[in-house]
């Protein structure tokens, strides 16, 4: 996806955008580093709360978090918010270090990146043919060719990497650790979202009572039952607007909700935009290019 393109560092601003998205994307690029003096000091980066996401491809780097120094080999990603204390780096053993990264803000990175860190940590590993991995070369290709063409597109892939980290961070390398009644109603749930299923029918599912059930979700995945079935709906949404052209109220009924009106209304606290919208654009750091929308 990336081979016919070009290393680059590509910036976004919206100065004209009459509304403050949930999420947004910032900086999206693909870099190739050879030289010691490649360092950033999160401490030191007058930027406004930004979040960032980079992944290994190939070669070698480093970060220290805290007082914590971890090198980063292929596959590896860390998530950090900026600013803070952490510190990365081309280290004298590597000769090279190839990533892709994606900076985003707005009050859903911020949650986002919280819940990420205590469920996963800073530092994580996903295959190369993750969804996370394929979203950020997806990211960079439409940056790239210029197909990101106002800030609701921006937006909308935004959110779609987002999703894709929960859906990543989820429950990876600890699913069997889960307790069993969780591990039952999780798939009940991605059974069932098309169903206007509701809460209280997944705790009968599994035998509980609705009140322990929620309380026993949200200590062992850090979402409540309803968070946990929103994400699944609004990944399947996403999913059928871009590849579909059915009506916005059939694809509410598709993804669970029994009014279209209510599916919209969720929609845009999540995504920051109408389902129309996000149809529309479905097309889904130091700069080379700055991008104003």
């Amino acid at each position: 996806m990336l081979n016919d393109l070009q290393y680059a560092n590509l910036g976004f601003r919206y100065p004209h955008v009459p509304y403050d998205a949930p999420v947004q994307l910032a900086a999206i690029g693909w870099e190739n580093i050879d030289s010691m003096q490649y360092r950033w000091n999160g401490l030191l980066r007058g930027e406004t709360e930004h979040y960032l996401l980079q992944y290994t491809l190939k070669g070698e780097g480093a970060i220290r978090i805290g007082t914590e120094t971890t090198l980063l080999r292929e596959g590896q990603a860390f998530l950090v918010k900026i600013p803070s204390d952490h510190y990365y780096y081309l280290p004298s053993t590597s000769s090279n270090w190839e990533f892709i990264f994606a900076t985003l803000t707005g009050e859903e990175a911020r949650k986002a990146w919280h819940w990420l860190i205590q469920q996963i940590g800073n530092i994580h590993r996903f295959e190369l043919d993750s969804q996370v991995v394929q979203t950020l070369k997806l990211m960079f290709r439409k940056a790239y060719l210029n197909e990101v063409s106002d800030s609701y597109q921006a937006a909308g892939l935004a959110f779609q990497l987002l999703m894709e980290l929960y859906r990543g961070g989820q429950y990876t390398g600890n699913t069997n650790d889960l307790p069993e009644e969780i591990q039952q109603a999780i798939a009940f749930m991605n059974a069932n979202y098309a169903h206007n299923t509701s809460i209280s029918e997944v705790a009968g599912h599994v035998g509980l009572s609705s009140y322990y059930f929620i309380r026993l979700f949200q200590q062992h995945t850090k979402l409540t039952p309803h968070q946990y079935m929103t994400h699944i709906r609004m990944e399947k949404a996403v999913q059928l607007l871009r590849k579909s052209t059915l009506p916005i109220e059939e694809i509410a009924e598709k993804v669970g909700f029994s009014s279209g009106n209510y599916f919209i209304k969720v929609f845009r606290k999540w995504v920051g935009m109408s389902p129309g919208q996000f149809r529309r654009a479905k097309e889904t750091p130091p700069f080379d290019r700055i991008i104003f929308h």
